[in-house]
């Protein structure tokens, strides 16, 4: 029986203990480059190898037909430890997408622990079948998997709200994410199989952390905006069929901030920029930091009016935060090329960089 347990186990582990190897080994050589997201992925990583160990001390109390107290706090375990690789995923995807943490998403992993936790003393949750460790299933045994179906819901309410952003990959991304956790689920009540959904959550957390790795190389480092590179790969695939209209930023006196207030000070005008910028942006719009305090804004299928509306809304929050910046605009037009449309939104830009220097705007 040993030896059959062992070969099961070799076969249902080897594939997530690879993947959880291949991602600390990744995630470390990482860390010096990508703080914020290494940092979000050591817990998971750290969860999943807890996992993997848990379900394993619960196939062999299973195989070995043992009913006892011990085996019911690990079946406990690994379904609170399931809730809370669910909650601490959907967590890193939240805080990619808002840009801020979400704490209250651990609530529904605690209320599964308080309801769950009588399954040591009652049969409310699940109970044993002495003699064939048969599970036999209590008036709470859905519970988790009803908390996992509203943390489903939540990855799919968000897959779906970014997509009114354009952000249509990660979309995609989060929902063959939650697709195939629910299809592992299925599979494994249905048919009796064990190991799947730990596999699915082991291939997950590779996906998802490599698409964010691979995110991290378009977006300026310091205003979080996106950058040049992101900026001439976007113009070559929108191109004039989707983009309509351009707009051209630029600081103004910010050479004066760094020569009076230093480097450190300049930084911090330049991300708070960005920040009253992308506070305004509209639904297809994406702004770019093309340079040291330069920044370009592509519409995409936005009409020239509301690209206009666009521009003096940003105007006036710019205004109220106290920072001078010249804005101009342009129209991409029938027969013209995107040069010529670059070329006149910074021509608009200019011309209200000198209307600001002669205090026309003031």
């Amino acid at each position: 029986m040993e030896y059959a347990f062992l070969q099961a186990g070799v076969q249902l582990n080897f594939l997530p203990v690879c993947i959880c190897v291949f991602l600390i080994y990744f995630l470390v050589i990482n860390h010096p480059f990508e703080r914020a997201l290494t940092k979000g992925f050591y817990p998971l990583v750290i969860l999943l190898f807890l996992l993997i160990v848990i379900d394993n001390l619960d196939y062999y109390f299973i195989d070995s037909c043992n009913t006892g107290i011990f085996h019911k706090l690990v079946a406990m375990l690994g379904y609170d430890v399931r809730m809370l690789i669910s909650a601490s995923f959907i967590g890193i995807a939240i805080e990619h997408i808002n840009h801020e943490k979400s704490r209250w998403i651990y609530i529904p992993c605690i209320i599964n622990v308080l309801l769950i936790l009588p399954c040591l003393f009652t049969k409310l949750v699940f109970d044993y079948e002495p003699g064939t460790c048969r599970i036999i299933r209590g008036p709470l045994a859905f519970v988790p998997h009803i908390i996992f179906a509203l943390y489903i819901l939540i990855l799919l309410y968000y897959s779906t709200r970014i997509i009114f952003y354009n952000r249509i990959s990660e979309s995609i991304m989060l929902y063959i994410c939650s697709t195939f956790c629910v299809l592992a689920v299925l599979v494994e009540m249905i048919y009796q199989l064990r190991g799947i959904l730990v596999g699915v959550i082991a291939f997950n957390m590779m996906f998802y952390y490599m698409y964010l790795h691979i995110e991290h190389f378009k977006y300026d480092t310091l205003t979080s905006a996106f950058n040049k590179e992101s900026f001439m790969a976007d113009v070559e695939k929108f191109g004039k069929h989707y983009i309509t209209a351009l707009m051209s930023i630029d600081m103004n006196d910010l050479k004066i901030i760094n020569d009076s207030k230093g480097h450190l000070e300049g930084d911090m005008a330049i991300k708070k920029t960005a920040n009253v910028i992308q506070r305004n942006l509209i639904s297809g719009s994406f702004l770019y930091r093309v340079g040291g305090d330069e920044f370009v804004i592509i519409c995409t299928k936005v009409n020239y009016k509301l690209a206009k509306d666009l521009e003096n809304k940003i105007k006036e929050e710019l205004k109220k935060a106290d920072i001078v910046c010249a804005v101009g605009s342009s129209e991409w037009k029938e027969g013209q090329t995107f040069e010529e449309v670059y070329k006149d939104a910074d021509k608009a830009m200019y011309e209200d960089k000198r209307a600001l220097k002669e205090g026309l705007n003031a």
